[in-house]
């Protein structure tokens, strides 16, 4: 194999967000000038959106969060005076100050992009995962006959690739994945890249940006910096800008719509409509500038693990929160080198653990798409969507109409996460011991099933019957498409989704999820019996079980 077939396709061919570094300025220009506009807009209908309200909200949020790191007074200085002097100030100064803050956000931001960087990113991700790997993958890793392309016999990358690559070329495709892990990151970028596909801008949590694992490469590889402390309006107001601008230039785009990952490990129901709203705003400004080529093509992807790396501090973060404690985690496993490098070698030494559904796209307002990248209505007839936005027999910019279209996506969005939902003998086997647990001990409260439930028995002939039992509610919902079922579950066999489980149960996590001991099943860790069973959370299967008789024994 020659050093040309190793590079990535955007060394051979010029990818859009190849621009970005020649754009930055003029970009961090741009947002900050929209800001100004959508705030003028806001502020004459809500009183939050005056630029009062929110350069003295965006100090107080600022001055909070610098208290809570114990930084010194001189660091506070800015946003000190910013909020003592705020309310005083003329209007022209006011708004002077919102386009400085603005820019600072923009800057702060928005990210570079080395040609170099991705280069090595894409070769280095699998090669670093496959050498925790067996020594046999080891082997073909470094010479014996094998390339960096081992990570694909790892991981599943499915759905029609070849029609995302002609869209690629019709329009900017904008990726919305699930969110469960970091791991997230590393994947979603490796898989664009294989399936051959334009690397993109997107959104990644500060967090990965200080991680010695990620940030070289999240530096360098197009990523703008989402802080999610800072929750105050003027940000999001300066990001959902970012977005849409990188979006109407044709910049790929990728974002998690959800905002954060799953604490439950459930698929996401609800959205951060911000962002989502910077796609359909994107198209709604190629349209009324007439550019050439406006189109816009929404991805959604869901990302499909067995385990997730962050389980542990996941499941027990959304505990405290819902107990009122902290909902924002700085330090999980993924921040810790000999636990990600744990993982990478007993969670993905499996056949496949690991899939990434890209599914079908659609157009910002959720209509299918036809090879030709056209809209396509319900009975295939091909729709002139530039319609929608007509105002008095023109396309115009209003901002409660796009809200709408932009939620309406929101759901749609939803709805095809969940379809493509790929659920393996792990989750299922957990949901089913969960629930035989919660009915079973219907007078303990949510918190003290999870003291309580640990180190208790329920034998295997009971719980093989709760598994059967569900195993025929999935196969309805498999047969009728509202859920997919890994290669590893799909004959819903209860003797094998029993001995996979267990399987699961022992792989990664120490000690064991729960374990088969001598006809009996014991659980160790009834938190996570909860976070894996999630995933078949929001289908109402849990009803359905309760309605049906037997299931309890004497476990």
């Amino acid at each position: 194999m020659s050093l040309s077939d190793l590079l990535p396709a955007t060394l051979r061919t010029r990818s859009p967000i190849s621009r970005l570094n020649d754009e930055r300025e003029a970009i961090c220009r741009e947002v900050v000038e929209r800001v100004a506009r959508r705030v003028a807009f806001e502020s004459a209908t809500r009183l939050e959106y005056t630029v009062e309200a929110l350069l003295s909200e965006a100090a107080h949020v600022e001055l909070a969060r610098m208290e809570e790191r114990g930084l010194p007074a001189d660091k506070q200085l800015y946003w000190r005076k910013l909020a003592q002097t705020v309310s005083r100030a003329r209007d022209e100064d006011s708004l002077e100050e919102l386009r400085r803050v603005s820019e600072k956000y923009a800057t702060d931001a928005i990210g570079h992009f080395s040609q170099a960087a991705y280069w090595l990113a894409t070769g280095l991700v699998p090669a670093g995962i496959a050498l925790a790997l067996s020594s046999e993958a080891r082997w073909s890793m470094l010479g014996g006959g094998g390339s960096l392309s081992g990570l694909a016999d790892r991981v599943r990358i499915e759905g029609n690739l070849e029609h995302l690559r002609r869209l690629a070329q019709r329009g900017t495709l904008v990726f919305v994945p699930t969110h469960s892990s970091h791991m997230d990151n590393l994947l979603i970028g490796w898989a664009i890249h294989h399936a051959g596909l334009p690397a993109v801008a997107y959104g990644a949590e500060v967090s990965l940006f200080d991680n010695p694992l990620t940030a070289a490469f999240m530096r360098n590889l197009g990523a703008y910096r989402v802080d999610r402390r800072l929750e105050h309006k003027l940000y999001k107001v300066v990001l959902t800008e970012l977005s849409q601008c990188l979006i109407e230039r044709g910049y790929p785009g990728l974002f998690f719509a959800a905002g954060k990952r799953s604490r439950t490990n459930q698929i996401e129901q609800q959205l951060k409509l911000g962002l989502l709203g910077s796609v359909v705003g994107a198209y709604v400004r190629n349209v009324t500038t007439g550019m050439v080529r406006p189109e816009v093509f929404v991805v959604p992807v869901v990302i499909n693990y067995t385990h997730v790396l962050e389980a542990n501090t996941l499941i027990e973060d959304h505990l405290r929160h819902r107990g009122k404690g902290r909902s924002i985690i700085e330090q999980d496993e993924f921040h810790q080198p000999a636990r990600v490098a744990r993982f990478i070698q007993d969670a993905l030494d499996k056949e496949a653990p690991i899939s990434l559904r890209f599914c079908n796209p659609t157009d910002v307002f959720g209509n299918e798409l036809d090879e030709l990248g056209r809209s396509v209505g319900p009975a295939g007839q091909v729709l002139d969507t530039r319609r929608y936005l007509w105002v008095g027999g023109k396309p115009a910019i209003d901002r409660d109409r796009d809200r709408q279209y932009t939620h309406e996506l929101g759901g749609r969005l939803v709805e095809t996460f969940m379809r493509n939902n790929t659920v393996s003998p792990l989750h299922i086997v957990s949901f089913a011991l969960y629930e035989h647990l919660r009915r079973k001990h219907g007078s303990w409260d949510f918190y003290a099933l999870f003291r309580f439930a640990r180190g208790l028995r329920i034998s295997t002939s009971v719980l093989s019957g709760e598994v059967e039992r569900l195993a025929r509610l999935l196969r309805r919902e498999a047969d009728a498409g509202r859920i997919r079922l890994s290669p590893e579950a799909a004959a819903l066999d209860p003797v094998s989704l029993l001995r996979g489980a267990a399987d699961g149960w022992a792989t990664y996590h120490k000690p064991a999820v729960a374990e088969l001991v001598e006809g009996y099943v014991q659980v160790s860790e009834p938190q996570l019996v909860y976070f894996y069973g999630n995933r078949l959370r929001g289908y109402g299967l849990e009803n359905e079980l309760a309605e049906g008789t037997g299931g309890y024994g004497h476990g």
